[in-house]
């Protein structure tokens, strides 16, 4: 595991090296805002869902409509998709460092698949079809430290807090730890990766509550008009 990590690094490292006279000041996943002036588009793939957010920088903040259809969760098969939006706030701004805090609510609709739509869970799971709705809360925070002007680190908590509440109560509490890279390539293009997001997802249904092991990885590009 280890191994593999180190390999993925050198080969973002190796791939952002032609990019180095490219300073970059703002990153989509970590804690620097968008400058005011132009909104930004960023695209994403992996598990477990597409994703598109649109960056709209307003009085000091970053708001960022998102649309994503899913295909996972919690290493499970769930088939998906999410709309809403995030409001990232930089709280600390002190020389390659940045903090921000980064509330965000979806509105959740499922269609078939294991967290959504009557799970049964427990030692087995059951994938059931039908249609199912709910609410997603993000308390996130994220951290980014900029060691080179091309290349930032981005790391902190992702708490995706899912309540469903038709066709019966489902909740579930993700504690994940996060950490990524994000490096410019182009003045207005960013490229970014996000190795690290795994934890336990507390499942609290009628019946009982479990724990289950959550992971998964992303990458996108973000454009700035």
């Amino acid at each position: 595991m280890r191994k593999g990590w180190l390999l993925l690094v050198l080969g973002v490292l190796l791939v952002a090296a032609p990019a180095k006279a490219v300073d970059g000041d703002w990153t989509a996943q970590g804690a620097e805002l968008l400058k005011p002036g132009p909104i930004a588009f960023d695209v994403a793939a992996g598990y477990p869902e597409l994703y598109l957010g649109i960056h709209i920088p307003v009085a000091g903040l970053e708001i960022v409509p998102r649309f994503t259809f899913f295909y996972g969760e919690d290493l499970f098969l769930n088939l998906g998709n999410t709309i809403g939006a995030q409001v990232k706030i930089n709280v600390m701004h002190q020389g390659m460092w940045d903090l921000s805090v980064n509330p965000a609510l979806d509105l959740v609709f499922g269609y078939w698949g294991g967290g959504y739509g009557g799970l049964g869970f427990g030692g087995h799971h059951v994938y059931r079809t039908g249609f199912s709705f709910g609410i997603r809360l993000e308390p996130d925070v994220t951290a980014t430290v900029r060691p080179l002007g091309w290349l930032a680190v981005y790391f902190g908590m992702h708490i995706p807090l899912t309540f469903i509440a038709t066709p019966g109560f489902l909740a579930r509490i993700p504690l994940l730890v996060r950490a990524g890279v994000e490096f410019t390539v182009l003045p207005k293009l960013n490229v970014w990766v996000t190795p690290i997001d795994v934890g336990p997802s507390i499942r609290v249904v009628k019946g009982g509550t479990w724990v289950w092991p959550s992971a998964s990885f992303m990458a996108g590009v973000a454009i700035k008009l």
